[in-house]
C-alpha cells in the first residue's frame, strides 16, 4: 500500500499501531516529523484479522529516499554510515505485531515483501534490531535476516530512548541478500498457487 490520498487513512492506522507497540515495548522518542520523509514515499505492508491490523511493515527504496534510516543513526565515534553500494537495495522498517498472530501472519508478510522487493530487482534489504531485545532478534533470525557484515557497528538515534533508563537504544543492522529475497518471492508464488487451488 503506497501512501496517497486514497490510502492515507489506512497508512495512518498502520503507523499508529507501530507507535503504540513501540510505547508498549518500552521505547520513547518516535516523532512523526522525523519519520515523515520515509512515510510519504514508503510502501506499507500489513496483515489483517477481520478488521484489525495485526502485523505491519514498510519498505523504502534508496531511489525514493536520499538516505536509509540507518544512515541517520550515530556510530560509537559519532559518525554515520553512508550507503555507497550501487546495486538496488531497500530498507524494511516499521515492523510491529500483535504476538498471538505472528505464526500465521508472518509468512504472509514476508512472502509479500519478498515478491515486492524481487520485482524492484533489489539485491539487498536492510532492517534494524534493538541490540538488547533478544526476542525480536530471534524473530528476525527466524525470518532469515542476518547481521550485516558491511555495517557491523551498532548505531543510535540520540532522541530515541529506552523508557526504563532514558538511554539511546543501540541498534544492529541486519539484512537479506539476493538469495533470501528470491526465497521469499518464491514463497509468495507458492502461497498464491495454493490459494488458487483452494478456490477452484
Amino acid at each position: 500500500m503506497p501512501v496517497n490520498e486514497e490510502t492515507n487513512l489506512w497508512a495512518k492506522q498502520v503507523r499508529e499501531l507501530h507507535k503504540t507497540r513501540l510505547t508498549q515495548a518500552g521505547y520513547e522518542g518516535f516523532r512523526d516529523s522525523i519519520d515523515d520523509e520515509y512515510h510519504a514515499v514508503g510502501v506499507y505492508f500489513f496483515v489483517r484479522k477481520d478488521q484489525s491490523i495485526v502485523l505491519t511493515s514498510r519498505v523504502n527504496t534508496r531511489n525514493s529516499s536520499y538516505r536509509f534510516p540507518f544512515e541517520m543513526g550515530e556510530r560509537p565515534d559519532g559518525k554515520s554510515y553512508i550507503y555507497q553500494d550501487a546495486s538496488p537495495s531497500v530498507d524494511i522498517n516499521t515492523y510491529s505485531l500483535i504476538p498471538k498472530y505472528r505464526k500465521k501472519a508472518m509468512p504472509l508478510l514476508l512472502a509479500s515483501i519478498g515478491k515486492y522487493i524481487k520485482n524492484l530487482q533489489a539485491k539487498r534489504a536492510f532492517c534494524l534490531v534493538d541490540r538488547e531485545n533478544k526476542a525480536v532478534q530471534r524473530i528476525y533470525q527466524e525470518a532469515k535476516f542476518f547481521y550485516s557484515p558491511t555495517f557491523n557497528e551498532s548505531i543510535a538515534f540520540p532522541s530515541f530512548l529506552r523508557t526504563v533508563d532514558q538511554l539511546p537504544v543501540q541498534w544492529r543492522i541486519m539484512e537479506w541478500d539476493e538469495a533470501i529475497i528470491n526465497y521469499y518471492s518464491q514463497m509468495h508464488r507458492d502461497l498464491s498457487v495454493e490459494k488458487l487451488a483452494q478456490t477452484c
